[in-house]
């Protein structure tokens, strides 16, 4: 299933040269490339669609317009009072990382899979990190 993605803002806000917004805009056109439907809505340009969605309208007038943005993901919120940074939307909308440009950690370490609690313990006794009882730094 493809999830929808939509956030209420107030375009009032935004400073031109921030660049997490700069980030954000570029990740949502990455995101509209693979086919997710992507929503934004400023309150000065669309008031209707804030008063459409019941729960943003409830959240508008209960919080007012300082604590935007919000977003929904399938109509539900995911986040509000800020923009949502790339491994939230990866989590949200269910997407392998590379679409973003990640790599899963386990590939970007470049070794052979073991973590690092399955090395010996340096107390000498043979057991893994991870099962001695207490972790070594």
């Amino acid at each position: 299933m493809m999830r929808k993605l939509s956030i209420y803002e107030s375009l009032r806000t935004w400073f031109a040269d921030d660049p997490a917004l700069e980030d954000l805009a570029k990740s949502l056109d990455v995101l509209r490339d693979q086919n997710i439907e992507v929503e934004r809505f400023d309150i000065e340009a669309a008031p209707e669609a804030f008063e459409r969605n019941e729960y943003v309208s409830r959240y508008l007038k209960t919080f007012g317009e300082e604590r935007l943005p919000l977003v929904l993901v399938d109509r539900f919120p995911v986040i509000a009072g800020h923009y949502p940074e790339d491994s939230e939307l990866i989590d949200w909308l269910e997407l392998p990382p590379e679409v973003l440009g990640y790599e899963w950690a386990d590939e970007s370490s470049g070794d052979d899979g073991a973590s690092e609690v399955d090395v010996p313990c340096p107390c000498g006794c043979g057991k893994p990190k991870s099962k001695h009882g207490f972790f070594w730094m």
